[in-house]
């Protein structure tokens, strides 16, 4: 069986590059609290999955880490995480470079973002079982897009002038797989935070506080 590689495809928690939608109707500084509460579930989910392999692929502003942004991609590398940044030009060629660097390495994978908070487990256990005999496997996403992509072949045409943030994202991925003649399964549809109606929504099943997360995950890698 092919080694399973998770990445966690994210930006870290620095004021005024996340959550920007979110942003304009909450501010910048709440913004960046939701999205450290996401990030830290989003490694967390990573950190309980049953996988071989963890990757963490950030994005972050020009220039010298912050210190505990440093300490803690430093302290996750020591737990075996693979920690690169992301490379190329838009979303396309980053997320299409971060994959084909797994399957490059014969891993199958699969890829996530920091803002859907209802994933568990048995999704990213479905979409690695669900690889064993499908090209692609993807968790659409409410707004059109998807949350979940996995791979266990190079599919280029996934990522090349999609329309990115839009609704389309989805039917044109599946319309284009179904052109080039590959095998695509779906998982459950899931929702993520972009937007205050998605924050409000969120804030409403919140079950742990903000800290009891952040210190599992602490915990998990130290």
């Amino acid at each position: 069986m092919k080694p399973r590689r998770l990445i966690v495809f994210a930006r870290l928690p620095q004021s005024g590059r996340v959550k920007t939608r979110l942003a304009a109707t909450i501010g910048p500084d709440r913004a960046l609290r939701v999205y450290r509460r996401l990030l830290a579930s989003t490694l967390r989910l990573a950190i309980r999955s049953p996988v071989e392999r963890r990757e963490w692929r950030f994005d972050a502003a020009p220039g010298v880490l912050p210190a505990s942004d440093a300490a803690l991609l430093r302290r996750l590398a020591s737990r075996g995480w693979i920690i690169a940044p992301q490379q190329g030009h838009d979303l396309g060629e980053r997320m299409a470079q971060a994959i084909e660097c797994g399957l490059h390495d014969g891993d199958s994978v699969v890829l996530i973002g920091a803002d859907c908070p209802v994933f568990d487990t048995g999704d990213i256990r479905a979409a690695f079982d669900t690889l064993k005999t499908t090209d692609a496997v993807f968790a659409p996403a409410e707004d059109g897009g998807y949350v979940l992509v996995g791979l266990s072949r190079a599919l280029p045409v996934l990522f090349e002038a999609m329309p990115w943030g839009s609704d389309q994202v989805m039917t044109r991925s599946l319309e284009r797989l179904e052109s080039s003649g590959a095998s695509v399964a779906l998982l459950r549809r899931m929702w993520d935070v972009d937007v205050q109606a998605d924050l409000e929504r969120y804030e409403a099943g919140l079950a742990a506080p903000q800290t009891q997360i952040e210190r599992e995950v602490r915990a998990s890698v130290t």
